[in-house]
């Protein structure tokens, strides 16, 4: 039978309602047989769910079902309620609050809605019995910790984390372990190693009922199990049977000025390739602190960054209307740095370089001062004064004049291009500091 309704879009949509008569398992595909002779490739998951006598909506055209594609199957089969399915690609999931019963939810968007559903309800319960559990057939009251699946401690750093995460992997190679163990290994530390899916995790284990964040803001393919709404725009998820994450593989040159360091992790962003990502001092071996920040922009190295990164989104308002903004994010999990062979010395270079800033200005009424500065690309000196007279004193320099003038030397500079490195002293004859 087929059908004509609207997509969420507003747009027309063809779809076909099909009896299922039978279902075979061939290799990475399941193929679904319908009454009609027609047939459509389905993924082994879903179709190891769906018997003969149930009923698969899709939309044309559609001759295999990957992740992705929406569909639905109604299951008159299974009994009782809330047990239909319903597999559709997701975009932003909001953040969790109570509905009029006062029960937590999460609200995903489903951007196509090419079958008539424009949303996706998920209870927080829901949510944390797929996202932060160890084992998912298992009640939550039965469930093993998260830090126990890693053998470390709540209180573990993050490079602590990964350290533990390491030595884990190394032993479910040696014992062959079950792809299943390692997925459910690979889960607890990105869960773990994200500052704000921790604090979720850890709200968890003190109460059960507290709020529960969908990992990363949604992005992705689901299938539920779970029932639709009267008017038939929304889908009331009882179960997540899975969730792949929208990702790509990304490698480049991440510049050490442009992170943000901290005590125990940085956190490198990108706001041409708009993504980001967070490192320890195991994954990027280098021992910095937070006093990093105050000189990073000295900083001309570069690392090479390589990892797996997953969509995220949050929407923001600006100037006066919503608008939601996406970028990506590198799983803990999937990222590498490999650090250049000079870099301990790139990093000695902008410490003396800093040290060389902090040089007190001379306060001799009469005296000349000009600013100078290093290209390291070019290995060459220039001056201010070669383009700017230097400023006369004609009285000891108060705070004010030296900040102009410090200010004024940083807007001269490429920013990009030139590292300043240096005050200089001289005559009015800027040429006399030559090196």
């Amino acid at each position: 039978m087929e059908a004509s309704i609207k997509s969420s879009s507003g747009s027309a949509e063809v779809i076909l309602r099909r009896l299922v008569s039978a279902t075979n398992r061939e290799g990475e595909k399941t193929v679904c047989h319908f009454n009609d002779g027609g047939s459509i490739l389905l993924s082994n998951l879903l179709g190891g769910l769906i018997q003969p006598g149930d009923e698969i909506s899709f939309p044309l055209p559609a001759e295999s079902a990957e992740a992705g594609t929406e569909i639905y199957v109604r299951r008159p089969s299974s009994g009782g309620r809330g047990r239909d399915l319903y597999q559709a690609p997701i975009s932003y999931a909001a953040p969790p609050k109570a509905d009029k019963r006062e029960r937590l939810y999460v609200r995903a968007e489903v951007p196509t809605g090419r079958l008539g559903i424009s949303s996706i309800h998920l209870p927080c319960e829901v949510v944390r019995d797929h996202f932060y559990v160890a084992t998912r057939h298992h009640p939550w009251e039965r469930q093993t910790s998260l830090y126990d699946v890693l053998r470390i401690t709540p209180t573990a750093s993050l490079a602590e984390l990964r350290v533990a995460f390491s030595l884990r992997q190394l032993e479910f190679r040696a014992a062959a372990t079950s792809n299943r163990d390692s997925a459910t290994l690979e889960r607890a530390f990105n869960i773990l190693a994200q500052p704000e899916l921790r604090a979720c995790y850890d709200s968890l284990l003190k109460d059960s009922t507290a709020p529960a964040v969908f990992p990363y803001g949604g992005f992705g393919s689901i299938l539920m199990a779970g029932e639709r709404s009267r008017d038939g725009q929304t889908f009331f998820a009882a179960q997540i049977l899975s969730f792949q994450p929208e990702h790509w593989e990304r490698r480049f040159h991440a510049p050490l000025r442009n992170f943000d360091f901290y005590q125990d992790h940085a956190i490198y962003r990108d706001v041409r390739r708009k993504l980001e990502v967070t490192v320890d001092q195991s994954v990027m071996p280098i021992r910095w602190d937070a006093t990093w920040n105050r000189w990073r922009h000295l900083l001309g190295a570069k690392v090479d960054l390589h990892g797996t990164f997953v969509q995220t989104g949050k929407y923001r308002r600006r100037n006066g209307h919503w608008s939601l903004v996406k970028w990506e994010t590198g799983l803990p999990s999937r990222i590498r740095v490999k650090i250049p062979p000079d870099f301990t010395d790139q990093i000695e270079t902008a410490r003396s370089a800093k040290a060389s800033v902090n040089t007190p200005l001379p306060d001799t009424p009469g005296s000349a001062f000009v600013f100078r500065v290093q290209c390291p690309r070019r290995g060459a000196w220039r001056f201010f004064g070669e383009n700017v007279a230097p400023i006369k004193l004609s009285h000891t320099p108060s705070n004010s004049t030296l900040k102009s003038a410090r200010s004024t030397s940083r807007a001269l500079v490429p920013w990009s291009a030139y590292l300043l490195c240096k005050v200089g002293f001289g005559d009015d004859d800027p040429s006399s500091l030559r090196p």
